[in-house]
């Protein structure tokens, strides 16, 4: 699944979702103004029923600027289209086409050595990074060196679980490929996400309150007109 195949997949459902969205936010504020006359009255409902179109648009504008710039900063992903990638240290990055489930360990540099068999499980223990392959191989990543450690190569099962109850490397303990994908996409983005959604409110509230302001003083001038 090619990238422009997503987004077109995401634009399609996101408009479908702001038209049900700017549907439903339309009926509360007629409710309360379908028996009054006031300057305003038809900004005031095209307002309501372009909010939520106004909200999802802006958060995409945005993302499609800030992601490529938090995916050059933390080394992750986009989050668009087919490809996932994560960084385990300075040397080495998790990386999937498609799907979590077809991870691997890749180097950025292309001297160094990479892990071509499926990662299965992974554990974040005092920094270091441990994965464990699905042909019963486990490698210990150090935070700022460039060599992997071979803890076992396609080990027996049975010598496999006695090195991960040494090393208290349990499955419940474990997070497979997709959660540390999800996991380390949502702390590249804890930043950027705060200033987008704020940045998106603010538009929203100004376009709101510059509204009511026009219709609140349109009423006062009303009723100083009719009381002169």
């Amino acid at each position: 699944m090619g990238i422009l195949f997503v987004l077109l997949f995401w634009i399609v459902i996101l408009a479908i979702l702001s038209c049900v969205l700017g549907g439903i936010a339309l009926v509360i504020p007629y409710l309360f103004v379908r028996k009054k006359q006031f300057k305003g009255k038809k900004a005031l409902l095209t307002l309501a029923t372009l909010s939520p179109m106004i909200f999802i648009g802006l958060e995409l504008i945005i993302g499609f600027i800030s992601f490529p710039i938090v995916s050059e900063r933390y080394k992750v992903d986009t989050g668009i289209g087919d490809y996932w990638q994560a960084p385990i240290n300075d040397y080495y990055y998790l990386f999937a086409i498609d799907l979590p489930e077809t991870a691997r360990v890749e180097s950025y540099n292309i001297q160094n050595l990479s892990i071509n068999n499926p990662i299965l499980y992974l554990w974040n223990t005092n920094d270091t990074t441990i994965v464990l392959t699905k042909n019963r191989s486990m490698y210990l990543f150090q935070p700022h060196a460039s060599a992997i450690d071979t803890i076992a190569h396609e080990a027996k099962q049975q010598y496999l679980d006695e090195i991960m109850a040494k090393m208290n490397l349990l499955e419940n303990n474990a997070i497979t490929p997709e959660e540390y994908f999800t996991k380390t996409q949502q702390e590249a983005h804890r930043i950027e996400r705060v200033i987008r959604h704020g940045i998106v409110i603010l538009v929203l509230m100004l376009l709101w309150g510059g509204l009511l302001c026009y219709i609140k003083k349109n009423k006062q001038l009303e009723k100083k007109a009719s009381i002169d």
